[in-house]
C-alpha cells in the first residue's frame, strides 16, 4: 500500500536525485515532485522534469518509457511505493505557461473561478 503523505523535504530530495538523471539518451535538466491521488483513488507522484528542446515536434515514444521506468526505479531504490506519472516539458514549453499567466491577480482569479464553476456543475443540466 502506497504512503499516503510525504513530506515536502522527501519529495525535493526525489527531485534532486532525479535532476542530471540521463536515459534513453535524455538528460534531465530541473525535477519537481508533487504529491497526488491517481484516478483510482491510490497515492501517487507525479514527476515534472524539464529536459532539452526535442529534434522534432515531440521525442520518440522509446526514449520518453525509458525515463519513465528509470524514475520509477530511483523512486523504489528511495523507499517510495507510489507510482510515480511523469511529465515532460522542455523548456520552451514552461515559457508558454507562464505567457498564460499573465499575473495579475484579477484574471488569474477570474480563471480559478471559473474552472472551479465548470467543475462542480451538475453534468445532468
Amino acid at each position: 500500500m502506497a504512503t499516503l503523505a510525504r513530506s515536502r523535504r522527501e519529495l525535493d530530495g526525489f527531485a534532486h536525485e532525479l535532476a542530471g538523471l540521463t536515459a534513453g539518451g535524455l538528460q534531465v535538466d530541473r525535477a519537481s515532485i508533487e504529491s497526488m491521488t491517481d484516478s483510482t483513488g491510490d497515492a501517487a507522484l507525479r514527476a515534472t522534469l524539464v529536459v532539452p528542446e526535442p529534434a522534432g515536434d515531440t521525442g520518440p515514444v522509446d526514449t520518453y518509457m525509458t525515463l519513465r521506468r528509470a524514475v520509477n526505479e530511483v523512486a523504489t531504490r528511495m523507499g517510495f511505493d507510489e507510482w510515480v506519472y511523469v511529465d515532460l516539458n522542455a523548456p520552451s514549453d514552461l515559457e508558454d505557461q507562464d505567457d498564460a499567466d499573465d499575473g495579475d491577480p484579477e484574471t488569474d482569479a477570474a480563471f480559478d473561478a471559473e474552472i472551479t464553476e465548470q467543475s462542480v456543475e451538475d453534468p445532468a443540466e
